[in-house]
């Protein structure tokens, strides 16, 4: 699997340079899986998170959206949460900022979800996009966590 990392980080930069501009729209998704265990929980909690989204660039390297998740949390429901982002490029590297709140029945929830990313162009309008996240929530689930997205971008 090092192995794998260290072959994409090497040659996925220069398989394509897609374009960023203003008036461009990105569309595509992310997904992630954690387990976690809780201070005080006998348990695990496992979560699973598809988010697509779309976004538009006001400027070029800035653009603005919103994704929608849908999750789920250990063997309970699947919620969706909306969310609106703004994501930063430098070259090929990307911040992003998102502003997170759930309402579910009578748990509600908000917080924020900052992330690092980059988007290896496997053609001039798609984008592999890892990023590193850090996610901060308060309410009736508070906690933070952080990981690993893998996500998928098509530009035009």
């Amino acid at each position: 699997m090092k192995k794998v990392m260290i072959f994409l980080l090497l040659v996925l930069p220069v398989l394509g340079f897609g374009q960023i501009e203003k008036g461009d729209w990105m569309f595509g998704g992310s997904a992630f899986f954690s387990s976690q265990k809780y201070d005080g929980a006998n348990d695990r909690v496992t979560v699973f998170e598809i988010a697509p989204n779309v976004g538009y660039f006001i400027t070029k390297n800035i653009a603005l959206g919103a994704d929608l998740s849908f999750f789920r949390v250990g063997k309970g429901d699947i919620w969706l949460e909306a969310s609106p982002f703004a994501r930063y490029y430098y070259k090929h590297v990307f911040v992003q900022a998102k502003y997170l709140t759930k309402n579910v029945g009578s748990y509600s929830n908000t917080g924020f979800d900052v992330s690092l990313g980059h988007a290896f162009f496997l053609k001039p309008n798609v984008a592999f996009e890892p990023e590193l996240y850090f996610r901060k929530l308060r309410g009736a689930a508070a906690h933070s966590d952080y990981g690993l997205r893998l996500g998928v971008q098509f530009y035009w």
